[in-house]
């Protein structure tokens, strides 16, 4: 079967399973905060411990069949349980949740945050029907997805989802930095590739070296954030310091049931995880922190 006929069959599918979905009453978890807190860890955790529906790995290849390929994933495989190893937000496994970036940019731009009014009625309707048919899926379940650039599109996803909680990983600002310049060094020598988010500020920072670019990015998406969460109701944000979870991964479950009683257990539990800190290793590292601390002490007060 070629990729091109596969594609269109499977389309056909996807557009019958959103056909069939209704809203079974559960709610949905999304996770996310700024690049490189810990969310897929918190993501993985979640689904190894619960029994939830999700987004498959499967989805990379068919990102506009989540429904019909994660269908077809949960009748092949036995259910996830992670290793709790990722490479840069990505889990390896048939079954290993996935953010399912390119579905999500099919309906929403990845670039730029967005209003409800910026995107067309049917792709929100196609959304909401697609997370409510992965629920009618995984047997009601609550539904959970992590994925960083939802920071661009926070009140949409509040609107179309009443239901919906907000999970926010919290950690370090130059822990984060530094955890981001590694990341560049790693997709170009000269750090020049950007990573994760385009803020607000983009054209004003995209020609300052690097040390001072990262601090101003990470700056301007953490004061959007918070400007966005601050229109969602409080008791629908659940925030999580990352080296908390780290040592008491079960206090989080223990919120979730709170949101969404009934959620039966998967997987045994874990009793910590060992937290990963950034240390500046050299001097490009030492004089961001140093950037970055000083944004800090001047914007965040």
């Amino acid at each position: 079967m070629s990729a091109r006929w596969s594609g269109r069959f499977l389309s056909r599918l996807e557009r019958w399973e959103r056909a069939r979905a209704t809203d079974c009453g559960a709610a949905q978890l999304f996770l996310t905060g700024l690049p490189r807190t810990g969310t897929t860890l918190v993501s993985q955790y979640i689904v190894h411990r619960l029994d939830v529906a999700y987004f498959t790995n499967g989805v990379k290849r068919f990102p506009l069949a989540p429904c019909t390929v994660s269908r077809w994933q949960r009748w092949l495989h036995p259910p996830y349980q992670s290793d709790f190893l990722s490479e840069y937000g990505r889990s390896k496994g048939p079954m290993a949740p996935r953010e399912a970036g390119a579905f999500w940019g099919h309906y929403f731009d990845l670039n730029r945050y967005q209003k409800i009014s910026d995107v067309p009625p049917l792709h929100l309707e196609a959304v909401r029907r697609t997370v409510w048919r992965m629920q009618n899926i995984f047997s009601g379940a609550a539904f959970v997805n992590k994925n960083v650039k939802h920071l661009l599109r926070l009140n949409i996803l509040a609107t179309i989802f009443p239901k919906a909680y907000f999970l926010v990983i919290q950690r370090s600002l130059p822990d984060i930095a530094i955890s981001v310049l590694i990341g560049r060094r790693q997709l170009s020598p000269d750090g020049s590739k950007w990573f994760s988010i385009v803020p607000r500020c983009y054209e004003e920072i995209r020609q300052l070296p690097v040390v001072e670019q990262i601090p101003r990015q990470l700056i301007d998406i953490q004061e959007k954030m918070e400007e966005d969460l601050a229109r969602i109701a409080p008791a629908r944000i659940l925030y999580i310091p990352y080296g908390e979870f780290c040592q008491a991964p079960e206090a989080l479950i223990d919120k979730i049931r709170n949101c969404c009683p009934g959620l039966r257990e998967k997987s045994p539990a874990v009793a910590s995880f060992p937290e990963k800190r950034h240390e500046p290793a050299n001097s490009e590292q030492i004089k961001l922190v140093r950037v970055m601390q000083e944004l800090i002490r001047t914007r965040l007060k």
